[in-house]
């Protein structure tokens, strides 16, 4: 829902949960909870506060069954500070994560979970050797889950979906990787699981670029732009709509390429997202088609731009390329 329709059953809940807050390990769940609804509206500081007042809540008891919201609440708080762009915070805390998922059986499934963002925060931080490593175990924990019980095969498809993205991002290569999508494909489409299986699909198309089979990426990737839009996913859209400009690139269309990009950008500022990552990548795309055009001034202003928006985020290789 909108920012307000959130903030008002944010309202709802801490009206229905007040009896609630006297015990212990309650509130800190209520807090936690409550931590969710603000992280939706971007109230980060707020989000980070309340999940500090819970672990220090959880901290006065010693209850088994608490761990795992000790657990939980570790990583909300690696999910809040990399939204944040504090990125060695958050892997101090998804670190904590991980060694109390190591204590009990029944909290060895968030694994999978935590070396995704452990991933994530290192590709940030250009520690691509890591990165790819957290991802590698990410794959091998949600295959074991999986082999032990197919319930969890959403777990499993999005493992192989993050090792791929990521093989894909650092510039890797891995023969498996056409295998390892239709897997994750088939498996979300099994399970019902749209928002997964949409992603896919993306990725897949964005594989079929990179092996120059543009007319099969650049449909692929036409035909889910309007299903994204649909799951609401904001970022697949614009990353799908820079993969067509890319492509259009590619074949020395520079004035579709062009026009693709000028609609992202309305995009991104229609959903307040022009300070994301991915409008550091349009930036950088521009640049690189007036640098094609011989237009330096422009391309320059376009790469510094870019460069801008990765010292904000503290994305090294965003900064790297554009100055580069």
């Amino acid at each position: 829902g909108s920012p307000d329709q959130i903030l008002s059953a944010l309202n709802r809940f801490e009206k229905e949960t007040q009896r609630h807050i006297h015990h212990q390990g309650l509130a800190a769940v209520i807090k936690w909870h409550k931590s969710l609804f603000l992280q939706k509206v971007r109230h980060l500081s707020r989000s980070e506060e309340l999940l500090d007042e819970a672990l220090t809540k959880l901290e006065e008891i010693d209850e088994a069954p608490f761990q795992r919201w000790r657990l939980k609440i570790y990583l909300s708080l690696g999910y809040n500070h990399r939204a944040q762009c504090n990125y060695l915070d958050a892997e101090f805390y998804l670190k904590e994560a991980l060694k109390l998922s190591l204590t009990e059986p029944e909290l060895n499934k968030f694994q999978g979970e935590i070396y995704s963002m452990l991933g994530s925060i290192n590709y940030k931080l250009n520690r691509f050797n890591k990165a790819i490593k957290y991802v590698g175990q990410e794959r091998r924990k949600a295959h074991d889950l999986y082999q032990s019980n197919p319930a969890y095969a959403v777990i499993y498809a999005y493992a192989l979906y993050d090792y791929c993205r990521m093989t894909r991002l650092i510039g890797a290569n891995d023969p498996k990787v056409d295998a390892d999508l239709t897997t994750a494909a088939e498996l979300f489409e099994k399970m019902g699981y749209t928002s997964g299986l949409l992603k896919a699909r993306l990725e897949i198309a964005y594989w079929a670029f990179l092996q120059r089979s543009y007319d099969r990426a650049l449909e692929g990737a036409t035909l889910l732009e309007t299903r994204l839009h649909e799951q609401h996913l904001h970022q697949e859209v614009l990353e799908a709509g820079l993969l067509i400009s890319q492509i259009y690139q590619s074949m020395y269309d520079y004035e579709a390429a062009e026009s693709k990009l000028e609609e992202m950008l309305a995009l991104a500022k229609e959903w307040g997202m022009l300070k994301e990552s991915i409008v550091a990548d349009i930036y950088f795309l521009k640049g690189e088609i007036y640098a094609n055009y011989n237009m330096d001034r422009e391309a320059f202003e376009y790469f510094r731009e870019s460069a801008k928006i990765g010292m904000a985020m503290g994305i090294k290789h965003h900064i790297i390329r554009a100055f580069n």
